[in-house]
């Protein structure tokens, strides 16, 4: 089986492994998983009701689609005022795009 992590929880994971807290990253990850579930049990108890909820079921993106009434957009037939606000800038949106992709935050330097 693969976990996907964000780097953050992996660098995380693999600090307490090289000081001696846990053996294996895999070790870690269980204790980290063993602990989820012990306080989703607790919330469980409080709430009455599931805390973490399972996915739902795979769903085909035509039937999606069907079931939401969307059509295609045809771009060539939109006029460029309903697209994007006026206001905007798309240089904005894209630099703020690319600013929430990064893992790390930017050092002020």
């Amino acid at each position: 089986m693969t976990i996907e992590i964000s780097s953050e929880y992996e660098s995380v994971l693999r600090h307490l492994v090289a000081s001696g807290v846990f053996p294996s990253t895999k070790s870690a990850l269980e204790h980290a998983l063993r602990l989820l579930a012990d306080e989703q049990r607790v919330t469980e108890r409080i709430n009455g009701e599931p805390s973490i909820r399972s996915m739902p079921k795979r769903v085909d993106i035509e039937e999606l689609a069907t079931e939401q009434n969307a059509t295609p957009f045809d771009a060539s037939r939109a006029d460029p005022e309903d697209v994007w606000p006026e206001n905007e800038q798309v240089d904005d949106f894209i630099a703020f795009i690319n600013e929430s992709r990064q893992d790390v935050p930017k050092s002020g330097g």
